[in-house]
């Protein structure tokens, strides 16, 4: 054997699909099924259960009319199909009707024609309008109805079209409600961070406001009379001078410790973001907070802890729930955060000795139980805390 060709990588025969198709088919899929639809392609998948109206021509040989007019209605309903995944509301009866006529046309010549009826009551709950999502369905059983009795069906034809008809456009109509709420909800949450931002920004307009508004007034009131002063008497010249400084030097503490607030989060703001955070990840959260308020370093130092352990429920613990709560007595306060995950023994890593890195300066005590899911209670003297 030659020796260049034993050296050939048989991969190198391999080749890939190219990149031009893939984009000419991503951009034919668009165009059949907008991108904002959640269906994905399982209305390719959909298409199978034409296969029905096909199987009745293994037992049954089709003439020449079917199959001309198999060949006219098949690419008709796909486009009404397709069609169907592009409109809303009233619009949706065009390729429902469209759907029917084809069933009911092509019904005179093959029984399985049947799985167009059910076709046209899948797109009943298409409309998001729950009303004339029933009344079409209904609409489309009344056309079973009618044209089993004008043909003299029998129930083979009546029962499959009517049952399936039924169940799948009142599955449709029910997961259009969901859908439909989960918007709804999703449009409440971003109006919800709307405001709560827009809140934000006026808080930081405010503080600052109140914050530097009179320190800067004070320096210019005092520059002016220290530049009056320059010549006339240079000693309380200096004075002013000197109080500018100060003023000066006290604003730019205010600042940082301002700056500081901002940046540090609230232990209620955390629970909020920890809520969305676990939603996301089908775990349920449940709080419960001491009606005493917190003190400043424990309420930042809580936000915290709690953000570190939704992060390690979420990374490890496989739980469905989570409980927080804080408590306090006479002498220390308490926060405790458990979750039904799988528990057992484990090795503490990275985030839990963050933790007790964090706490120790406020004397701060962590005790973990991880047996039926995971208990994590920190305690604190009230007195460090306060």
């Amino acid at each position: 054997m030659d020796e260049t060709n034993s050296n050939i990588n048989p991969d190198q025969n391999t080749k890939a699909p190219p990149a031009g198709l893939r984009q000419q088919l991503l951009a034919w899929h668009q165009r059949l099924i907008p991108c904002h639809e959640s269906v994905g392609y399982t209305p390719y998948l959909w298409l199978i259960y034409l296969s029905f109206y096909f199987g009745y021509w293994y037992f049954r040989p089709p003439g020449s009319v079917e199959i001309l007019l198999t060949c006219i209605g098949i690419p008709a309903f796909l486009a009404f199909y397709f069609y169907g995944f592009r409109v809303r509301e009233r619009q949706m009866l065009v390729p429902i009707a469209g759907i029917l006529a084809i069933g009911i046309l092509l019904s005179f010549y093959n029984q399985g024609a049947s799985v167009f009826f059910i076709y046209a009551a899948s797109f009943c709950g298409q409309t998001r309008n729950r009303r004339l999502a029933f009344t079409l369905l209904a609409g489309v059983l009344a056309v079973i109805l009618i044209q089993s009795a004008v043909l003299d069906f029998s129930l083979r034809f009546m029962f499959p079209a009517i049952f399936f008809g039924l169940v799948i456009g009142l599955s449709n109509i029910f997961f259009a409600e969901i859908q439909k709420k989960n918007a709804a909800l999703k449009q409440s949450r971003e109006e919800v961070r709307r405001l709560a931002t827009l809140a934000e920004r006026e808080r930081i307009a405010r503080d600052l406001h109140d914050l530097l508004g009179h320190t800067f007034s004070v320096i210019t009131l005092k520059a002016e009379l220290a530049g009056r002063l320059l010549d006339s008497s240079p000693r309380d010249s200096r004075r002013e001078i000197a109080d500018i400084e100060q003023a000066s030097r006290n604003a730019l503490s205010q600042i940082r410790e301002a700056v500081s607030g901002y940046r540090g989060s609230t232990l209620k703001t955390e629970l909020a973001n920890a809520r969305v955070t676990l939603e996301t990840a089908d775990i349920d959260l449940s709080y419960q907070l001491d009606e005493k308020p917190l003190p400043a370093k424990l309420d930042q130092l809580f936000s915290v802890l709690v953000k570190e352990a939704v992060t390690n429920i979420i990374r490890h613990s496989q739980a469905s729930s989570c409980r927080i709560e804080t408590t306090s007595a006479a002498d220390q306060i308490v926060l405790k955060i458990v979750d039904d995950g799988h528990g057992g023994s484990f090795t503490e890593g990275n985030g839990l000795k963050g933790m007790r890195e964090r706490i120790a300066p406020l004397r701060g005590d962590l005790l973990i139980h991880s047996d039926r899911g995971t208990s994590l209670t920190f305690t604190f003297p009230l007195t460090e805390a306060a």
